[in-house]
């Protein structure tokens, strides 16, 4: 089966002979003539069924016009512009008729395209730095019903000018794409036997904290200014199926993040309709959706964050006090059909996609073309680290060597992971049953397809389970970056006192020790622990823990300033009995540097963890951990999943955890899923300077 693919990303091709380019020229649909030397986009009709190409619908392949630079061939990077101009398309609504100087032809230049700028933008007069037209910044109040045209950029590098040719130059949309698929069950019974069913025709999905700037150079990170939200209502399409016009938001980075960064994340707005006494009542019941299951969401550039949640359950009337779902989510390049020089020869193998990340995910459907039958899919490898010991294992498991670690009395086995052709609905599917006595840490699989004329390509698929652990070693630095109130101790077997405001032994706030100052507690590992879903006779809840910041004086923890001289004015503690059953949905455990004298005060402990810091992870924000959270740890070490962190004589948010008052301790926990993966301070200096984080939250 032969088949023209391009590329899923906006291809823009055919340089010809030049027509109607002027600095600055005035926008409109130019007529083409025969001595205009083009710039042609292609991409709705050229892409095969099932790509994730633009969708034309909603204006994702449109270019209403473009910016063109011209640069000397090769230095791009370096060079100042030599010519540029501003087009807008031609009644095609596909080329972009570029008037350039007769000097040019026949000679070779980079070719720097940025396609539906948004207005506002603050551009150069005359010849301009890459670099420098890269970093102007663009600002779009995104739209209900979707957009006209979406922002794009893309350079031509080295690309001969001449008369009756042609060439492509990709364009990549700037943006990230989100859409979101619900089912919901057909009718729902509460307690009082009050039947409910969904009303999907007035369904609609917001968007929350979208960035509306950027940077085309990736350098950008939002403000709080910066942030919107955005509202699509659900209509139903030819098929049957609810569907809403695409929800857009602009890079939302972790890495080097301002303090009033916010998460983005989905609210759903689901009416059910009540059966009663005088027919049926609506009531808009309201649900929080996390974009990622670990709550992260920096809205990578060119990636499509394709969600679906499956609702059995009334939300909330109150949208300040949603209901979460757990979503599947499937991340990946929103184009990505990228050919070699061989389609020419008319022999290709393009698959959909070559990453997948999945969540909670047991098996995936990849689409494909191939100029040829399949002859073989094969999984090559299957990676994942073992956390169980304090020194971490990689594993790879492969047909020769297909066992991993025994947990449980079972052991994880390549033969578990299958890679499946469908020759007739041109897919490969991968399949894995999740165990979590066995998997509880991400797995990433290789799979290689290959046709018959030997083309290969590879596909890495990520899997996650509904619990999963991920460990960092801190035993190298953790003397430097680990710090008690703005004390640390740099000696791995020593110690150093530590005290609150009121600077007196009794006030003391543990001390601050080496992780090897003892002879049983010397694990130098942090641990996340990230929880998206219990079991059905989980005696836990996931949920928040914390409860409303109180004042730092209030814990005698107001006076010492951190490398910027900046105090701490609030802290959010955990709750007490009330949170004894709850579960963050993702935190990370403090290593053995966090250690601290067994004879430590409840309110002591309180406000050692409020002071605590550890490689990256900033002071004012660890708190103590749940009576939940501990069980739910010591349970991990019990199926030996994790060395033991947890046992009696530890305090939790509502007092002692156990029966051992002999000598009590606390080990701190970190709230991943609500300040997110990111580091904090003084990156600089690795991290090993003292430093208050911001209290700001990173979702609403």
């Amino acid at each position: 089966m032969k088949r023209t693919i391009l590329n899923g990303l906006l291809l823009l091709g055919a340089l010809l002979v030049g027509g109607a380019c002027q600095n600055e020229m005035e926008l409109g649909a130019p007529v083409l003539d025969a001595d205009s030397f083009n710039i042609v986009t292609r991409a709705e009709g050229d892409v095969p069924e099932g790509t994730i190409a633009g969708d034309g619908a909603y204006n994702e392949n449109t270019v209403q016009n473009a910016r063109v630079y011209f640069f000397p061939a090769n230095q791009a990077e370096t060079e100042t512009s030599v010519y540029e101009c501003t087009v807008s398309a031609a009644a095609d609504g596909k080329t972009l008729p570029v008037k350039v100087e007769s000097y040019m032809y026949d000679n070779s230049y980079d070719i720097y395209v940025v396609a539906n700028a948004p207005a506002g933008v603050n551009w150069p007069d005359g010849h301009a730095k890459l670099a420098d037209l890269k970093a102007l910044q663009m600002v779009t109040a995104w739209k209900k019903g979707g957009e006209e045209a979406l922002l794009m950029d893309g350079v031509l590098p080295n690309q001969q000018v001449v008369r009756g040719e042609s060439a492509t130059v990709n364009l990549i949309r700037a943006m990230a794409k989100v859409t979101l698929k619900v089912t919901a069950a057909e009718e729902i019974t509460d307690e009082n036997g009050v039947k409910y069913t969904p009303d999907f025709t007035n369904m609609s999905v917001t968007l929350v904290n979208a960035a509306t700037k950027t940077q085309l150079d990736g350098t950008y990170r939002p403000t709080g200014n910066d942030y919107t939200g955005v509202t699509q209502k659900y209509v139903m399409n030819e098929e049957g199926a609810y569907v809403h016009a695409p929800l857009y938001s602009y890079p939302n980075p972790e890495a080097d993040a301002t303090g009033e960064r916010q998460n983005a994340y989905l609210q759903l707005r689901l009416p059910w309709l009540m059966e009663g006494g005088t027919g049926q009542q609506a009531g808009n019941y309201y649900y929080t959706i996390p974009i990622t299951a670990n709550h992260v969401a920096n809205m990578e550039r060119n990636h499509y964050y394709d969600v679906s949640v499956d609702v059995k359950v009334l939300g909330s009337l109150d949208p300040n006090d949603m209901v979460e779902l757990t979503p599947n989510i499937f991340i990946r390049d929103w184009f990505d059909m990228q050919l070699t020089s061989s389609i020419d020869k008319f022999q290709y193998l393009v698959l959909e996609e070559d990453s997948t990340t999945l969540y909670n995910v047991t098996d995936y459907a990849n689409p494909y073309v191939s100029s040829s039958e399949i002859e073989s899919v094969n999984i090559l490898s299957v990676k994942f680290y073992d956390y169980s010991e304090e020194e971490f294992s990689e594993y790879t498991l492969t047909q020769s060597d297909p066992y991993g670690p025994t947990v449980k009395g079972k052991r994880d086995s390549w033969n578990n992971y299958h890679a499946i052709l469908n020759a007739e609905d041109e897919t490969i599917t991968f399949d894995h049953s999740i165990d979590t006595d066995i998997m509880y840490a991400k797995r990433v699989i290789t799979i290689e397809v290959t046709n018959k004329e030997g083309i290969s390509r590879t596909w890495v698929v990520t899997q996650y389970p509904e619990m999963y652990i991920e460990g960092e070693n801190n035993e190298a630095r953790g003397g430097y970056n680990r710090f008690v109130y703005g004390v640390r101790e740099t000696n791995e077997s020593g110690q150093s006192a530590v005290y609150d405001d009121d600077n007196d032994r009794w006030g003391s706030l543990g001390g601050v020790y080496g992780y090897k100052n003892s002879s049983s507690n010397r694990n130098p590992n942090q641990y996340t622990v990230y929880v998206t879903a219990l079991s059905e006779d989980s005696p836990y809840s996931i949920g928040d823990p914390r409860s409303t910041s109180v004042t730092a004086a209030s814990l005698d923890l107001s006076e010492k300033t951190d490398y910027e001289g900046k105090k701490l004015e609030r802290y959010y503690p955990t709750k007490g009995e009330e949170a004894d059953d709850i579960i963050a949905p993702a935190f990370k455990v403090a290593s053995s540097w966090g250690k601290c004298a067994t004879n430590i005060s409840f309110e002591q402990a309180k406000a050692r963890c409020a002071s605590y810091q550890e490689n990256g992870y900033p002071a004012g924000r660890w708190r103590i951990p749940t009576k939940a959270e501990i069980e739910y740890v010591i349970s991990l070490s019990d199926d030996g999943k994790i060395p033991r962190l947890f046992d009696e004589g530890y305090w939790c948010s509502s007092g002692l955890y156990g029966d051992d008052s002999d000598g009590v301790a606390v080990r701190c926990v970190y709230d991943v899923w609500y300040w997110g993966e990111g580091k904090e301070g003084n990156a600089s200096n690795n991290y090993e300077s003292f430093y208050w984080g911001s209290q700001t939250p990173s979702s609403n």
